[in-house]
């Protein structure tokens, strides 16, 4: 089943107002795998490997 276009808007916009755009493109694709077909243990884990390399954190921005 393909993913709503709204929620692909919502988390498009919420990630550019966060500053998150590679994130957001690494959490749609996620849904979208999933959404298409059935992941086993390792590609969920890849998936989220991927999504938390590309979250930017504060220090990595030089915030406190």
């Amino acid at each position: 089943m393909p993913i709503d276009p709204e929620l692909i808007a919502s988390v498009e916009e919420a990630a550019r107002e966060l500053g998150q755009e590679k994130a957001a493109q690494r959490l749609l694709k996620w849904l979208k795998d999933m959404s298409e077909r059935e992941l086993d243990s390792a590609e969920e884990l890849q998936h989220l490997a991927a999504l938390r390399s590309a979250i930017k954190t504060d220090a990595e921005d030089g915030g406190a």
